[in-house]
């Protein structure tokens, strides 16, 4: 049975609110136990829960204000895009693929897009698009001269 447009955007912006407060609990409950997100940015592709999670706190230990607004929503058949803008300080550790950065104080804003796949009610695949390079020049931080290669 197909899942309503109208639940999967409620699904994705349920998403959404639980990584602004940090309610991993919650974000078990709206991703599919073997889901895949994909981080083109940083080339990372996480499978399972478990190790989304830990994604997820990374970005919330390096910027714990973080916050995503939802400002756009499409979702048909068993798809839904998401237009986020994401708004936090770096406070605390950027760990990525290509290095750790430390704590820059400062803010940034920028725009992401979420291309979710579900599976019933559960988001099976999510592909987050957002502009890392961005992200360091508002932080002040030098873009790596060779990122991590593609792993996928």
């Amino acid at each position: 049975m197909k899942t309503a447009a109208a639940d999967l955007i409620k699904i994705g912006r349920n998403c959404i609110e639980a990584f602004n407060v940090a309610d991993w609990e919650k974000m078990r409950t709206l991703v599919a136990a073997e889901g895949k997100y994909y981080e083109p940015a940083t080339n990372r592709v996480i499978e399972g829960v478990p190790d989304m999670v830990e994604v997820w706190k990374g970005w919330k230990t390096a910027f714990p204000d973080l916050v995503g607004e939802v400002t756009n929503v499409f979702a048909a058949e068993d798809f839904s895009l998401i237009e986020v803008l994401w708004k936090g300080t770096h406070s605390g550790t950027l760990s990525t693929p290509f290095g750790e950065f430390s704590a820059t104080h400062k803010p940034y804003a920028s725009r992401a897009a979420m291309v979710l796949e579900f599976e019933g009610d559960r988001i099976n695949i999510n592909r987050h698009y957002f502009d890392l390079l961005s992200i360091l020049n508002q932080l002040g931080i030098e873009a790596p001269a060779k990122a991590a290669p593609a792993g996928f």
